[in-house]
């Protein structure tokens, strides 16, 4: 396992010194190993390991010869290691964000044509919570549902990790502050084991329906971004919406998000997160920080009427692009399994590579 990551490692790091040497295209690159332990309660206690890596490139085609304003983004990705939730812990909210089983893919393919100076638009294969619900702060945290709110996650499934899905965005820039973004993807993202091993099966229909969006945002000049939106699905008839924000104050930064779709037709009706991170506690010469947060879903029809998360985490910087993560989470009332099953204590630590 640790010469593969070295090896992964390398490669990355190959390719990116290639990249910077050219201004057409650039590469992005991340890789994480995680160490997780279910020290008790949940369904069972034992350890999981867990890989997750990605490479993306991106070609500027003015700089190619091709077409002003435009670029195209590929971004391939794997994974492998236990399923921790389904397999120790019996959690809706998924404690890592990087568990997915042992597979090889396309995660995202799009083309991004700027149309004026305020508006672009976006096609192709995309991953909904790059742009829309994104949080800088959240994405401290490796609870999953600190990304994207187990409300649209869990009852329409939207095109997000693992698996993204053919979509069309556009960016409306209204003022210097306020963006306004509206999407439509395919309703139905197929999971890996509908003959879609590298997802690459993609089939817009009227009965699959398409998830719709809208979000408007407000940033401030003081590292302030404020978030309102929904979703409508046409086939499911499901919405939702949500209201999120968070707010940076020089080493502390704050952090918030409320999310509600109706009872009757949801099985998770409503989630509620917050945190705190402070930065810089230990360390002067680069940035580290420490969190705390919580979130808790609402549950209907299911053994629980709520399964609330408390996460502590710490991310240490320690050379160059590298860092390791300890983390902590306690599940209350864990209810992806359907078992009255007891509070479950999560220990892990994150080892990662961003390029």
């Amino acid at each position: 396992m640790l010469k593969r990551s070295l090896m992964i490692v390398a490669v990355l790091i190959y390719i990116n010194s290639y990249a910077q040497s050219r201004t057409d295209i650039a590469v992005d690159a991340t890789f994480t190993h995680d160490v997780l332990g279910n020290v008790s309660g949940g369904l069972a206690q034992g350890v999981a390991v867990l890989d997750y890596g990605t490479l993306g490139i991106t070609f500027n085609t003015e700089n190619l010869g091709l077409w002003n304003g435009g670029e195209l983004y590929i971004n391939s990705a794997f994974t492998a290691g236990n399923e921790a939730s389904a397999e120790l812990i019996g959690d809706i909210q998924i404690v890592d964000n990087i568990e997915a089983g042992n597979h090889l893919y396309m995660q995202e393919l799009w083309y991004k044509q700027q149309i004026t100076d305020n508006i672009s638009l976006t096609f192709g294969l995309q991953d909904y919570n790059a742009d829309l619900m994104a949080r800088e702060e959240s994405g401290l945290y490796i609870n999953s549902t600190f990304g994207t709110n187990n409300v649209i996650a869990y009852n329409v499934c939207p095109p997000i990790f693992p698996l993204s899905a053919l979509g069309v965005r556009a960016s409306i820039g209204i003022t210097d502050n306020i963006l306004l973004q509206l999407a439509a993807y395919d309703g139905e993202v197929y999971d890996f084991s509908q003959s879609n091993p590298f997802n690459l099966k993609w089939n817009i229909s009227k009965e699959e329906g398409f998830l719709t969006a809208a979000e408007v945002g407000l940033s401030d000049k003081n590292s302030g971004i404020y978030k309102l939106g929904g979703y409508y699905h046409t086939a499911l008839e499901k919405y939702g919406v949500y209201l999120l924000g968070e707010k940076r104050f020089e080493r502390i930064a704050l952090f918030g998000q409320i999310a509600w779709a109706p009872k009757k037709h949801n099985e998770i009706y409503s989630q509620i997160d917050g945190g705190i991170n402070l930065y810089n506690l230990f360390c002067n010469d680069r940035e580290d920080v420490m969190g705390l947060a919580f979130t808790s879903n609402l549950l209907n029809n299911m053994i629980n009427s709520h399964e609330t998360v408390v996460e502590l985490t710490y991310k240490i910087p320690v050379y160059d692009r590298f860092y390791i993560q300890p983390d902590l989470q306690y599940v209350i009332n864990p209810s992806g399994s359907g078992l009255n099953i007891d509070d479950a204590f999560v220990a892990m630590v994150r080892f990662g590579f961003e390029l």
